[in-house]
């Protein structure tokens, strides 16, 4: 639990979908969520008001994408979107050691890039409008 923020975060099962899919929406009104064999779904949490945020991680068979993370906005500026993207890049260094984690963001989101290029991320390509970031595997 980061200080302050009262969330706790942790791996989603089958039976959290309904929610989960629910908080995606309010998030991003035109998503497609999927929830296949290659998906993992990460969400932040308070006993007061359910799923506050959440992280989407996508297996593939050279690397990992980082598909989606947000948070509420009551909930931001608390430490809960590096909570989550801390807790997907460790699932999936332990997970699938070896395989990038990658991540795509448009060009004009700030917030999102300082968080990652603070969380060791860095631009493997600049496409204009979007920039591709992954994350280095520690040595």
């Amino acid at each position: 639990m980061a200080p302050g923020n009262g969330a706790s975060i942790r791996i989603t099962t089958d039976s959290d979908w309904i929610e989960l899919e629910r908080l995606i929406f309010s998030l991003f009104p035109h998503a497609a969520p999927t929830n296949g064999s290659n998906d993992a779904y990460f969400a932040a949490e308070t006993l007061k008001d359910g799923f506050v945020g959440f992280a989407h991680v996508r297996i593939f068979q050279s690397h990992l994408l980082l598909q989606g993370i947000s948070v509420i906005p009551s909930m931001r500026k608390k430490g809960l979107g590096k909570e989550l993207l801390d807790f997907a890049a460790s699932w999936a260094s332990d997970n699938f050691p070896g395989k990038p984690l990658k991540l795509a963001v448009d060009a004009g989101n700030a917030p999102a890039i300082s968080l990652y290029l603070k969380d060791g991320f860095m631009v493997s390509k600049d496409e204009g409008g979007h920039l591709e970031l992954s994350k280095p595997e520690p040595s």
